[in-house]
């Protein structure tokens, strides 16, 4: 089953290759929740092959076959979906400089109501209108990554705060020029390999893919 336990691995991470290849094309700003979901599919083959297998009881495989992957697939996605309701106060942008998510920072300070200060380069504090404070925003940037994650600090932070969070953050960072760097162009020739990877592995090695596949999914 080795060439099927490659099969599975590449081809999530091949499409989550392509999605950054696409994110990359222009700055894409995305809730935390979404950016964590789209890394599980990424990681699924991994899951699937490595730690969801050690809670696969062989007798349920044996008797249920397909039904009882469901089941452990659905526990991998319950958790996938906790730890992205965990990061609710949190905004990725893929795409964007390091320099350029600084000056849009800068810019989102303005577009609040009322308009937050901007005490560094990286952390704004908002206030509400008679100057209480409705915590901070602060952001992080990678330039090997070409991406900023932005975090909303408070304890009691109402919905409708997290709600001109989110706005704020999405309409300012996706007018970000397009980034250039060698970074931002890795990624869609890691699709491409992706793909040549799983056409090869189709193309010379189905038969043993699809007895592996019947295996799993008849037991």
């Amino acid at each position: 089953m080795y060439f099927f336990d490659l099969a599975v691995i590449i081809f999530p991470l091949t499409l989550y290759f392509g999605f950054l290849a696409l994110a990359h094309r222009k700055a894409l700003a995305m809730s935390a929740q979404l950016d964590l979901s789209v890394l599980g599919i990424g990681l699924g083959g991994l899951a699937f092959l490595g730690p969801l297998q050690l809670f696969v009881p062989l007798s349920s495989l044996a008797a249920k076959g397909w039904s009882t992957w469901l089941m452990i697939l659905s526990l991998y996605w319950l958790l996938v979906v906790f730890f992205g309701s965990v990061w609710a106060k949190r905004m990725v942008v893929y795409g964007i400089a390091p320099e350029d998510a600084r000056r849009l920072l800068a810019e989102a300070a303005k577009r609040f109501t009322p308009p937050a200060d901007l005490v560094r380069d990286d952390i704004i504090f908002l206030c509400d209108s008679d100057g209480q404070s409705l915590g901070r925003v602060e952001m992080r940037t990678s330039s090997i990554g070409r991406c900023a994650t932005l975090t909303l600090r408070a304890k009691d932070a109402t919905r409708q705060t997290v709600a001109q969070f989110q706005t704020v953050v999405t309409e300012v960072f996706q007018t970000a020029p397009k980034d250039t760097s060698r970074w931002a162009k890795i990624w869609f020739p890691l699709f491409l390999a992706g793909l040549a990877a799983e056409a090869w592995l189709f193309w010379f090695h189905h038969h043993e893919i699809f007895r592996a596949l019947l295996f799993y999914v008849g037991g």
